[in-house]
């Protein structure tokens, strides 16, 4: 197995991941705000 594409496959997940949880807590702060 390819151990490069893995690990680039995780790093991808992970901004993936952090950008939904960001995109949340700013809708979240506009909901509030409202």
């Amino acid at each position: 197995m390819g151990e490069g594409k893995a690990s680039s496959l995780l790093v991808i997940l992970v901004v993936i991941l952090s950008l939904v949880a960001f995109g949340f807590a700013i809708a979240a702060e506009k909901r509030r705000s409202l």
